[in-house]
């Protein structure tokens, strides 16, 4: 016990995440206008509309920017993990992306796809994040996790890229993470093709 160090100095970030929360927001309630709970997936009647995915990107660039802002926080080791300290951003905006890409890849309501650019960007926004996620790999790493999952396997294509990516990071346990989902989506994608 007295081996303890101290966690330091919480420091407030969510005002700096407000209104990307709320950007988040307003995307969720279109998508999912009866609110139902996202950690079980999409609603049935989930809509993805065109520039839906380009509207995510944004966030999810913005969001990994400002993290990257406060990088020695938001690397910190302190319990809860720093990540919860964005308003809850990543937590919502990882749900979110993991019911737009289980929609996307099973509803017949799709009206365009997303550019390479925009889903190569998200992809790219979902490993980096995942060094903050990753400090401590309790629940925000975990949903960090299924996002990419779900993404990869609504568009199996990047797996690839995903794989690629995850040979570079000397971090065994966002490897594992990145290897993992690019595995289930190549699975998956054998198994419907």
């Amino acid at each position: 016990m007295g081996d303890e160090k101290p966690l330091g100095k919480r420091e407030d970030h969510r005002d700096e995440f407000l209104e990307l929360h709320d950007n988040l927001n307003d995307l969720e309630r279109r998508f999912n206008p009866k609110e139902l709970n996202l950690h079980f997936g999409a609603p049935r009647d989930a809509e993805v509309w065109p520039g839906l995915w380009t509207d995510i990107e944004g966030l999810a660039r913005e969001g990994l920017d400002r993290v990257s802002g406060h990088r020695d926080y938001f690397l910190s080791q302190k319990v809860p993990s720093a990540m919860y300290e964005d308003d809850m951003f990543w937590y919502d905006l990882f749900l979110f992306i993991g019911a737009v890409s289980i929609a996307n890849a099973h509803s017949e309501s799709v009206h365009d796809e997303p550019s390479e650019k925009t889903l190569a960007s998200i992809l790219e926004c979902l490993i980096d994040v995942s060094e903050y996620t990753a400090v401590i790999p309790a629940d925000i790493f975990k949903r960090n996790w299924e996002a990419l999952a779900n993404f990869l396997n609504a568009f199996p294509a990047l797996a690839e890229s995903a794989e690629e990516r995850a040979g570079s990071l000397e971090d065994g346990l966002r490897r594992e993470m990145i290897l993992g989902a690019a595995s289930s989506a190549r699975r998956i994608d054998n198994e419907t093709t």
